[in-house]
């Protein structure tokens, strides 16, 4: 049997796991980015498990910016990255990745953490028909107990977790996303070993209706 592993969204230090009946699900109270493209910062130390050229740090830096050209979606642009030493400083409105766990809220089979509840319920607007308000801030942390590896490494996998698949899920999160009840999807909350999973329509179905608009 494949072990499943699970990925949690985070509020502040309490787990937060957002779903719906069917398909994707945004936070509550509906929220995204009222400035785009937001840059996040991945942390340039690298994880150590991974053996590509620079510990994953050049798979995160991609894998952030894959939400801009979600298959079956227009070419929005979203999410920038750069890397940096990173301070993981919670409200500055820096958003950052760190490979470490600064606050231990990832902790078990967790395999990263969003921190989702840095947002403004003054600035408010709407996307279409649906009522939004302002993310102000959002840092994702990882558990380095687990063992990442990257497509780059190539060669067999046993027992690792793809990093740019984690990656990509939780920069769903910071842009507002909660997890889906569809399996296929990647903001599903879990992963299997060794499937580097891929955005989905349902992904792609969620992330439009919080920026596919005026």
């Amino acid at each position: 049997m494949k072990k499943r592993i699970q990925i949690v969204a985070a509020s502040t230090v309490l787990v937060l796991v957002t779903s719906a009946a069917f398909g994707y699900a945004l936070l509550n109270p509906p929220r995204k980015w009222f400035s785009t493209p937001k840059n996040v910062r991945v942390d340039s130390r690298g994880i150590a498990s991974v053996t590509d050229s620079d510990g994953g740090v050049t798979a995160s830096l991609n894998a952030v910016t894959k939400w801009n050209n979600a298959p079956g979606g227009p070419n929005l642009n979203i999410v920038t990255s750069s890397t940096a030493t990173v301070s993981y400083t919670q409200g500055d409105g820096i958003s950052d990745i760190i490979f470490a766990d600064p606050l231990g809220i990832c902790k078990g089979t967790c395999l990263a953490a969003t921190l989702t509840g840095y947002y403004n319920t003054g600035q408010s607007g709407t996307c279409g028909s649906l009522n939004v308000v302002a993310i102000t801030d959002a840092d994702i942390s990882f558990n380095l107990k687990n063992k990442f590896q990257t497509v780059a490494e190539g060669g067999s996998c046993s027992r690792e977790i793809y990093l740019e698949s984690v990656v990509t899920h939780e920069i769903g999160h910071l842009i507002g996303l909660g997890h889906s009840a569809s399996s296929a999807a990647l903001m599903y909350p879990s992963v299997t070993y060794c499937v580097n999973k891929m955005l989905a329509s349902d992904d792609t179905n969620g992330r439009n209706q919080l920026y596919n608009c005026n």
